[in-house]
């Protein structure tokens, strides 16, 4: 374990000052607080939350099974075999193409569920947690066939698993008169004073965001909710669809990691693009 006096995530040697946990010059303090790094439940220090054991650990466990990476990656919580990188490779080029994040398009609890279970249908691909209607729609195909390519057309296993339980959702997918002449439509992330995340979608942005902060909307009285994420689409069913994905998400721990990523991912491209004209 770390000294009193040294930052305690797992491959980090920032002195700090005593009473502290996590240095604040790497960012692992606010990573703390943003849900993006927790406790290695095998040694105790800290580590990158989309991991299940921290590097170390896993190179440990690794080595005590006579270096097997599949054999340790099971022990480990790693899916760690060809068909995970071919996952993660096609993930990268998605989002490069997209300029986005890798973890925007899958994280990598997702693509070791992938890996695990071999989906072969779009029915087993979207018993996934991580993948709903949009994400499916936007990616799936592309995922199912190199899954397909690795494992053959036997879905006996993925079959075997039971169906993912999803938990109710609201879903406000009305359309609206006004909605004809829109060209785009707003999905969007608040965090509440309680530490909660709302999820909501609507054609006007700013009048929305007005009736939160005034206390008109039933949902966030009282809770001095503030935007933490949105984005754009081009009509209001994929709109209701991200919505009713993104409170999937909101729903579970695994799901909560993935949007503290985004917003924090939001919040890093805000900052970067909030400069002085000159």
């Amino acid at each position: 374990m770390s000294t009193p006096n040294q930052c305690q995530f797992w491959d980090c040697n920032e002195t700090i000052p005593r009473g502290h946990f996590l240095c604040g010059k790497e960012n692992h303090y606010a990573g703390y607080t943003a849900g993006t790094i927790d406790k290695c439940p095998a040694c105790g220090q800290y580590k990158d939350a989309e991991y299940d054991v921290c590097r170390k650990c896993y190179q440990q466990t690794a080595s005590a099974w006579g270096q097997r990476p599949s054999a340790a990656g099971q022990r480990a919580g790693y899916a760690d075999d060809g068909l995970l990188e071919e996952l993660r490779s096609l993930r990268r080029g998605l989002a490069q193409a997209s300029d986005i994040q890798d973890y925007m398009v899958f994280n990598d609890d997702t693509l070791r569920q992938m890996t695990e279970r071999r989906p072969t249908t779009t029915e087993a691909m979207l018993a996934i947690n991580g993948v709903g209607p949009v994400k499916m729609e936007r990616y799936g195909s592309e995922f199912l066939k190199v899954i397909r390519e690795n494992t053959g057309r036997n879905t006996k296993r993925q079959d075997s698993q039971p169906p993912r339980q999803r938990n109710a959702v609201q879903r406000d997918n009305r359309e609206f008169t006004a909605d004809k002449d829109a060209d785009r439509f707003f999905v969007y992330i608040l965090l509440m004073n309680n530490g909660e995340y709302y999820v909501g979608q609507t054609r006007e942005i700013h009048e929305r965001l007005h009736e939160h902060r005034n206390n008109m909307s039933k949902s966030t009285k009282g809770r001095k909710p503030k935007l933490q994420w949105f984005t754009t689409v081009q009509t209001r069913k994929e709109a209701a669809d991200l919505e009713a994905e993104l409170q999937q998400m909101n729903s579970n721990p695994a799901g909560r990691r993935e949007i503290n990523r985004w917003v924090v991912d939001f919040k890093r491209l805000s900052d970067e693009l909030d400069y002085e004209l000159h």
